[in-house]
């Protein structure tokens, strides 16, 4: 079973297309190292984002980085048309992880998911960490579940 984990919530966009604007590319582009120093070594990981045009847009930059396709799902994006349901959301990240036995999953979402599945996800995996997190547009938040324990959370 996975250990480790990313979460990340979309970068800045603009309000008119939905898509991201010039600053959320930057944001989702800063992550890049990072995400690529988290992934060194993990030999099967899956990318899957929110069907928003902003955090699809955000995912495409991580994937052609990482050259690995990416799964596109309603179950992480919350708003008036999708009321959020952690358990609904959890249990699509669950499937995609058995189905595809990956040792690590990186997710791309929303406000709300982006908060709340860090610390659904460690308390699914029977850990007893303490997780309270804000991001904001283009930050993300590193869980690393393996042999040392490890949160990380980056702007």
């Amino acid at each position: 079973m996975f250990r480790k984990f990313i979460v990340i919530r979309h970068g800045n966009y603009d309000y008119f297309t939905m898509d991201l604007d010039a600053t959320g590319e930057r944001q989702i582009r800063k992550l890049l190292p990072i995400i690529k120093e988290h992934t060194a070594g993990v030999t099967n990981i899956i990318l899957l984002s929110s069907n928003a045009l902003r955090a699809e847009s955000s995912i495409k930059i991580i994937s052609g980085e990482l050259n690995l396709p990416y799964e596109v799902s309603e179950y992480l994006w919350c708003d008036d048309d999708y009321p959020q349901d952690n358990r609904r959301a959890l249990n699509f990240i669950l499937h995609e992880v058995n189905q595809k036995e990956a040792d690590m999953v990186i997710i791309l979402t929303h406000l709300e998911y982006a908060n709340e599945l860090p610390g659904i996800m460690i308390n699914h995996l029977g850990e007893q960490i303490f997780v309270e997190n804000s991001l904001s547009k283009g930050e993300m938040v590193v869980v690393d579940l393996s042999d040392e324990k490890s949160f990380y959370y980056h702007q």
